[in-house]
């Protein structure tokens, strides 16, 4: 027990690391230096942050909490310890 609670934090931060890549085409951010694609993407961003809208299949609905194709994808990615590096 004590071994799977000191590698939490690094899971966690593997997990995070690859999700990063896999946010912005899941969710439709753009590269953009424009003020309405800095918009675009700021109240997008707030949008999904608001009650963790992220994290459900339907985000915009909210249904099936942590149903999310992109956490199911980064769980996957992190699965395998041989090609994760975890």
């Amino acid at each position: 027990m004590s071994l799977i609670l000191k590698r939490t934090s690094h899971v966690r931060g593997e997990l995070k690391t690859k999700l990063r890549s896999l946010v912005s085409p899941f969710f439709g951010f753009r590269a953009s230096d424009s003020r309405e694609g800095i918009k675009r993407n700021r109240d997008l961003m707030e949008s999904l942050k608001e009650g963790s809208r992220f994290a459900y299949r339907d985000f915009e609905k909210k249904k099936g909490i942590y149903k999310s194709d992109l956490l199911q994808l980064g769980v996957k990615s992190g699965s395998s310890p041989a090609k994760s590096g975890m």
